[in-house]
């Protein structure tokens, strides 16, 4: 059902969050799932971005860094990855809106002024 989240309780998330601190990322392969899972959930939902692979690889290498570091075990982790997480897409949705804003009065700029728009090739090579 697109829109869930996948269910991860916050004594599992706990688990796997001190195991990474205290274990000097020895777990890191099933933190970097759960998150990855909690960012699918995250696209369904919102669709921040276009490409979901590219969110998910994205937000889970964001997750990893200073979110975790920040995380207090103590109270609900899942909570505060989440928020982090629909943050983190919000940011990333307003900085594609204002990159299109800008090509926008880029391209009216230019067409007015008669020059010709540049061509935009697929980068897929």
């Amino acid at each position: 059902m697109p829109g869930r989240i996948p269910f991860l309780s916050n004594d599992a998330l706990r688990v796997l969050v001190v195991a990474y601190r205290r274990r000097r990322r020895r777990h890191a392969a099933e933190l970097s799932a759960a998150l990855a899972a909690l960012a699918v959930g995250v696209w369904e939902r919102f669709q921040f971005t276009d490409d979901r692979d590219d969110f998910v690889q994205d937000l889970v290498t964001h997750l990893l860094g200073r979110p975790l570091a920040r995380c207090d075990v103590g109270r609900s982790p899942f909570a505060f990855l989440y928020t982090c997480a629909v943050r983190y897409g919000a940011k990333l949705r307003e900085k594609e809106r204002a990159r299109r804003r800008r090509w926008l009065a880029y391209a009216a700029g230019a067409v007015e002024s008669g020059r010709e728009l540049p061509r935009v090739e697929a980068r897929d090579g």
